[in-house]
Order: structure tokens, then sequence, then C-alpha cells
């Protein structure tokens, strides 16, 4: 489980064992010398499997820092993608209860609208009245 979490951590140690493995492959190469490999023997056959491993492994071998400093690097950037994801997500539920805000505050702007154009209207009847009124009370 810690080996699936720290990947590079994981390919180091293997680098290590590698490393070690390179030791054993030459006493393998001498081990292989002296057994008869014609016989059927499932010893000499797992060693010479053993061997042919470690040769592909080897070239592999080389790879591995620059892999392992890679897979580092991709780590970081999973994790600042994860974080911008939610980080991305906020800001659009944000923007939509800013959205709705906006929307309510334009309807309520266009309600008063409205209403302070009846008021006008209502106060300038009551103007034209008590200018009537006045008049009737002057004359």
């Amino acid at each position: 489980l810690f080996s699936l979490r720290c990947p590079g951590l994981f390919l180091f140690t293997r680098l290590q064992t590698l490393s070690s493995y390179s030791a054993d492959m030459e006493a393998a190469s001498k081990a292989r010398t002296k057994l008869d490999l014609s016989s059927n023997s499932t010893e000499a056959k797992k060693i010479n499997e053993l061997y042919n491993l470690m040769e592909q492994l080897e070239s592999v071998q080389s790879h591995l820092p620059a892999l392992v400093q890679r897979l580092q690097q991709l780590s970081v950037l999973h994790n600042q993608t994860a974080t911008f994801s939610s980080r991305l997500t906020a800001a659009e539920q944000s923007l939509s209860v800013s959205a709705q805000k906006l929307s309510s505050v334009q309807e309520t702007l266009s309600k008063l609208e409205t209403g302070m154009t009846d008021n006008v209207k209502v106060i300038e009847q009551n103007i034209n009245t008590l200018d009537e009124r006045m008049k009737k009370l002057s004359s």
C-alpha cells in the first residue's frame, strides 16, 4: 500500500535491489557455465531463466533514476491538478450563487423602478388635484 502512494520510493528500492542483483548475476554466470545446459534439470532451467531475466533488467536499470524522478514530478502535478479541480468546482459554485443573487437584484430593481414610476404618476396626479383645489379656493 505504501509503495502505491510513493511510486518513486518503490522504484528506488527496486533500483537498489537490481544493483545488488548485478553481483549475483556474475555468480549466476559462473554457475551457468558449470552446469550442463543441455540437460533437462529444473535447476538449470531456473538458473537460465534468472540469468536471462537479469540481463533484461540490467538494460532497464540505467533508466530507473530518470523514471523515478519523472514519477515524483507527475505525483506533484497530480496533486496540483486535484486541488485545482476542487478550487474550480468551488469557483463555479460561487459563480452560480452570484448569478442567482444578481438575478434577484435585477428583479428587485425592476420592481423598484416600476414602483417608483407608479409613485411619480400618483404624486403628479396629487399635485394636479391640489393645484385645482388651490385654484378653486383662490377664486
